[in-house]
Formats: C-alpha cells, sequence, structure tokens
C-alpha cells in the first residue's frame, strides 16, 4: 500500500479526478430537482451571442446591429461551435467550464510543485484538492462562463514563467486576454518583466521570448482590440461602461469608492475570503470554535510577501502574488462595491488554497518539538473541513440560482417570445436567459451592450435613453429588500414616471418565496420581474 501512496503520478491523478467529481455531484442532485440550466444570467448572454455568431457570422447581440459588449470572444467562439454542430447549449457549456476547472487545478497543481520542488508532491495536491472544494471555484465550473478558463490560463502563465517557458507563459496570458479582457494585465507584466531582464543583462532576446512576449499577444489581442475599438471607438469592450456606476445598498452613489476600496479590500482580504468560502454555514462555523484555518492562509501569505521582498521567493508564485494584488486593484476601481465582483475574484480563491499548505510548511520549519510538529497538519484538516462546509453551503446557493434563472428569467422571455409581435422593442436589465429565450430586439438597461447608455446611466435618465431606442416594453427587476435601492430608482424611472412615460402592467413572474430557507442574495432581492408596456409622452 506504501508504494502506491509513492507513485509520483497519483497526487496529480487523485487532484484531477476530485476536479471532476466535485462539480459532478453538484449536478447529479440538483439536476433532478431544479433541471439542467446555467446559474448566471451572463452565461446566457454569452448564449446569445455565441447562437447569433452561428447564424450571422458576426458578434452581435442584436441581429444587424454592432456591439463591443462581448467580453470573451474566445469562449463566445467556443459556444458558437456547439450551435453549428447542433449540441444542446446547456450541456455544451457545462461540459466546457469542468474542463476548463480542471486546467484550473492542475494549472495551480503546477504552479505549486514548482513552489516546493523538494516536498512531497502531496502538498501541492494539498493545495489544488482544497481549492477544488471551494464553494464558489465549483460553483465557477458548472456556471456555463469562462471565469475557469481565464484563471485556468492565468496560473499556467504564472507557472511557466516560473519555469522559464516563456512561449508557453505568454501563449496563456495573450489567450487569456480574449477570454476576459484584465488578462492584459498579465501580458504587461510578461512583457514588463521581459524588457528589464534584456535590459539589465545586456542580451538579445530568444526565439522562446520573442515568441511569447510579442508574437502571441500580437495574434491572440489585435483582433480583439481592432474589433472593440470599429465597434465602439475604444480599444475594451463596452461592458465596462455598464458597471462601474452600480452601487448596491443604501450607499452614495456619487461616491467612486465604497465598500470594496483598495485600502479596504487589503486590509480585509483575509475576513473577505472567509466570509465567501469558510464561513455561512454550520459546519465551517462549527470548525471556528477550536481553529481558524483562514489564519494559516494570513501566516502562509505574509510568510510568502516577505520572501518575495528578499528574492527568495519562487519566481512563479511571485508573480502570481503581484498579479493577484493588480488584479485586485482593478476591480477595487472597476467594481467598488464589495461582493459584487465575487466571479471575477477567483484568483484571490486559488491564492487562499495555496497560502493555507504554505503557512503549514511555514510553521513546521519553525516548530522544533516532534509533539507540535501535528498542529500544522491539524490546520490543514481543518481548512478541508471548512471547505467542505463551503462546497454544500454552496451548492444550495447553486441550486437557488437555477430556480431563480429557471422560474422567473426563463419563464418571462418564453412568455414573450410567445405573446409579444415580433417586432416589439423591449427594455430590460437581466439580458441573458430573458433575452435568449424571448429572442426579440432587447434594449440593454444595463449599459453593456452600448458604450452611448453610460451617460444616461450616470445622470438617471435611463427614460430618455429607452425613448431614444424606441422602447415598446420594459422588463424590470422588482425588488422586496430595503437593505438595497430599488433598480427602478437608481435609474431615474420612478422620477420620470408621468413626466416622460406611463407604464401598463402586463404580467409578472415571481419566486415560489416559501419553497424553503433561501440563501441566494439575488433571489432575496429580485424574486420578482415584471413586464409593462410603456407609452412616452410628448416632449
Amino acid at each position: 500500500m506504501s508504494n502506491i501512496f509513492k507513485n509520483p503520478k497519483l497526487p496529480l491523478a487523485v487532484t484531477l479526478s476530485l476536479a471532476v467529481l466535485a462539480p459532478a455531484v453538484w449536478l447529479a442532485t440538483v439536476i433532478p430537482v431544479e433541471g439542467l440550466n446555467l446559474p448566471s444570467d451572463d452565461a446566457w448572454i454569452h448564449q446569445v451571442f455565441a447562437r447569433n455568431l452561428a447564424r450571422e457570422g458576426r458578434f452581435e447581440y442584436n441581429p444587424g446591429e454592432r456591439s463591443a459588449g462581448v467580453t470573451g470572444p474566445i469562449w463566445t467562439m467556443l459556444l458558437s461551435e456547439t450551435y453549428f454542430f447542433h449540441l444542446p447549449p446547456r450541456v455544451a457549456a457545462l461540459v466546457l467550464t469542468v474542463a476548463s476547472h480542471m486546467l484550473w487545478v492542475g494549472a495551480i497543481y503546477w504552479l505549486c510543485r514548482g513552489l516546493w520542488p523538494d516536498r512531497s508532491r502531496w502538498w501541492p495536491a494539498a493545495a489544488a484538492c482544497l481549492f477544488t472544494l471551494f464553494g464558489p471555484a465549483v460553483w465557477f465550473s458548472v456556471s456555463g462562463m469562462e471565469t475557469s478558463l481565464f484563471f485556468g490560463l492565468a496560473t499556467v502563465a504564472a507557472a511557466a514563467f516560473g519555469r522559464r517557458r516563456h512561449a508557453v507563459a505568454g501563449f496563456a496570458a495573450a489567450a487569456a486576454v480574449p477570454v476576459r479582457p484584465e488578462g492584459g494585465i498579465l501580458v504587461a507584466m510578461l512583457f514588463a518583466w521581459w524588457v528589464f531582464t534584456l535590459v539589465r543583462e545586456k542580451r538579445r532576446p530568444n526565439a522562446g521570448e520573442l515568441v511569447g512576449y510579442v508574437l502571441m499577444p500580437l495574434l491572440f489581442d489585435t483582433p480583439f482590440v481592432v474589433h472593440n475599438w470599429i465597434a465602439a471607438g475604444v480599444p475594451f469592450p463596452s461592458t465596462y461602461f455598464g458597471r462601474h456606476w452600480l452601487y448596491l445598498g443604501n450607499v452614495d452613489p456619487d461616491k467612486r469608492i465604497v465598500w470594496n476600496g483598495p485600502p479596504i479590500l487589503a486590509f480585509y482580504w483575509y475576513r473577505y475570503l472567509q466570509v465567501w468560502m469558510l464561513g455561512q454555514n454550520d459546519l465551517s462555523n462549527a470548525m471556528k470554535i477550536f481553529t481558524e484555518p483562514a489564519v494559516l492562509s494570513q501566516l502562509g501569505l505574509w510568510a510568502a510577501v516577505i520572501q518575495l521582498v528578499r528574492r527568495r521567493l519562487q519566481s512563479g508564485f511571485g508573480f502570481f502574488i503581484i498579479w493577484v494584488l493588480l488584479h485586485n486593484l482593478v476591480y477595487a476601481f472597476l467594481l467598488p462595491n464589495f461582493g459584487t465582483a465575487g466571479r471575477y475574484e477567483g484568483c484571490n480563491f486559488a491564492l487562499f488554497a495555496i497560502a493555507i499548505p504554505y503557512g503549514a510548511l511555514f510553521l513546521l520549519g519553525r516548530v522544533k518539538d516532534r509533539a507540535f510538529k501535528i498542529i500544522p497538519y491539524v490546520f490543514v484538516a481543518a481548512a478541508f473541513v471548512s471547505a467542505a462546509g463551503s462546497y454544500l453551503h454552496w451548492r444550495m446557493m447553486y441550486a437557488d440560482n437555477i430556480h431563480h434563472i429557471t422560474t422567473v428569467h426563463e419563464r418571462a422571455g418564453k412568455w414573450v417570445a410567445q405573446n409579444l409581435p415580433k417586432e416589439a422593442r423591449i427594455a430590460a436589465f437581466d439580458i441573458g436567459v430573458f433575452g435568449y429565450y424571448a429572442d426579440h430586439y432587447i434594449i440593454d438597461l444595463g449599459g453593456l451592450l452600448d458604450r452611448e447608455a453610460d451617460e444616461y446611466l450616470r445622470t438617471k435618465t435611463m427614460s430618455r435613453y429607452l425613448k431614444k431606442k424606441d422602447a415598446d416594453y420594459v422588463a424590470m427587476m422588482e425588488i422586496e429588500t430595503p437593505d438595497i435601492i430599488p433598480l427602478p430608482e437608481r435609474l431615474g424611472f420612478y422620477r420620470d414616471e408621468g413626466k416622460v412615460f406611463r407604464t401598463e402592467y402586463l404580467k409578472s413572474w415571481t419566486l415560489n418565496i416559501s419553497r424553503r430557507r433561501w440563501i441566494n442574495v439575488t433571489a432575496i432581492a429580485y424574486p420578482r420581474l415584471g413586464l409593462y408596456k410603456i407609452k412616452f409622452l410628448s416632449d
């Protein structure tokens, strides 16, 4: 038996097996109850673009209308192939995300192998398996979105950088940009390091560096930039303009930096991740009574930072830490609202998973008494139990997501497709699954598709934007939670109703609130979608 555990291939095999098993259990337990669906509205926005790409051969949400709202053209192209071959879009999207999750988990293992080359391979496996059990990471793996592929490529870039595999690092970083545009941070970091190295060493670039840091960005990223520039006059997707205005909760919407500002995010990184991954459930909270796994992560993170400053840290992991910091700072400014950037902060979850074994190894190197050597292992085991609690909690949240998407937005979209005139123009905020099934011309209330909407969002005059776009109907998320500012109020609808337009109620779709205790915040806050006919008044 001991010889089996000494097999060098076994740790990676166990890691990848768990990477498949974790999402498979979710799907096997949720599908019989809630059905097969994608849990995020944004995932369905990708589906609309992919369907139109397969039909029309262009990146368009509304056919015939050019848009820079595609944040992940590579992901959209992968999804469009499923329509070309007439594959079930939901199944195909889930297969792609699970495969992306395996890439990400394998990349974490590869990164940690370089970080601990002299240690047992079970330590990198521990980091990767711990990450695999984190609820948000599993949610990404069955989300139908590009999140896992993006962070998988980013982690590959960091691991390859640490091994001086320049062509691989450049390929992964460049390919990450048209998966999510903030991959540009990776490309810029690698290019800056390369130029600095050439100047410091006074040498010419080699072929691998030229391929990785020049050819790959030109090949992958130039078409993306050119498309955005032609469509919207900016080098990045127009989605940037559609979210930085959005503030949840009773906060001053004129403040650019609120809960998630850089100093707050840096100070509360430990607490933030603790709540997201190791809190919110009875099992994890019970573990915290006698041990705090997140403290081990904090210890490991600071130990790694100190080693990075002293230039004694393996370069791939050092690169990864710096990238995570810059990634957080970018989103602190783009989405300055605590919690709303969760699906864009997967790098934090990966760093958290790596930092726990790092902290354990740090303690093992400093504990002299053999009797106390067991303490770091206890901490790691406690982290796994807490992660299991997170896994169970987020499975429930995933089920809530599916129920919300299916019973509200999908039903509303199908009703519109069957009952409204084909030429009707409908304004909506969540334009994913609703727009997919409505299959009408959709006007985006969130400004994701049209850069011109930004000014109307800033000034809370979206009703005037809808008048300009000749909207016939409005599908509005309706709220029942007093802690969150109603969406119509944030768009200026309450102020303009009766002055700019009048509405006529048609129909609404509501969650079964009594079904059980809801834990999904979106479902709690926006349990109902109302459809209204809109009539604009003369100036």
